[in-house]
This record gives structure tokens, sequence and C-alpha cells, in this order.
């Protein structure tokens, strides 16, 4: 696990990363007190990713680099699970319901008339 020393080869290599693997990404954050140090930790168990951030005025990198990930990650293009195909018969069959639900109601105002 290397720390990246720039700013944009860590924010460009997280994005691919979450990219190529988008349910397997983590981000995470930890502040290492003793050391005054944040670290920055994008990970798919297989390529570890880590930046630190030591000095406050680089407190709007890690704001950019968090809003950009949860943006992918709330994003439904990349993360909405294939829907399983229904078989012919299976469709038939729901569209059938709503014809059947529509002559119980006809039946029902009939009887109350």
């Amino acid at each position: 696990m290397v720390y990246f020393k720039d700013w944009e080869e860590f924010h460009e290599a997280s994005m691919k990363l979450y990219q190529s693997n988008p349910q397997k990404t983590r981000f995470t954050m930890k502040y290492r007190h003793c050391d005054g140090v944040l670290v920055l930790k994008v990970t798919d168990d297989k390529t570890c990713l880590k930046y630190a951030v030591s000095y406050s005025q680089d407190l709007h990198e890690v704001e950019k680099i968090t809003n950009s990930l949860l943006r992918l990650m709330a994003s439904k293009d990349i993360q909405e699970p294939k829907k399983p195909q229904q078989s012919n018969n299976q469709q038939d069959n729901e569209k059938e319901k709503p014809k059947n639900n529509q002559n119980k109601q006809n039946k029902r105002k009939k009887h109350q008339d």
C-alpha cells in the first residue's frame, strides 16, 4: 500500500478504480491524531489506493473527491442491477390480472345497484 504523492493522480486513479468495479469498491477516511494526518483510502480488495492529507488547506480536495465518489455511487446508471427477463407466460398472466380485477369491480357495482 503505497501512498500517492500527487492529488490529481490519486483522484483519477480512485475514479477509475470505482468505475471498473463499483460493487466492491470502498472509500474510507481515517484521522490519525498522533500524526495529525487524514488518510483517504479507496480499495476493491485487490487494489488499494491511499493519500495522506496533513494540511487543513487540502481539506477542499477531500470534499471534492467525497462528492465525486458519492455522486457516482448514487447514480442509477452504474449500480442499477439487471432485471431478470420474464417468460412469455408470466407476461401474459400479468396482463390478465388487471382485467380480472376490473371484471370483479364491475360485478360488485352491478350487485350494489
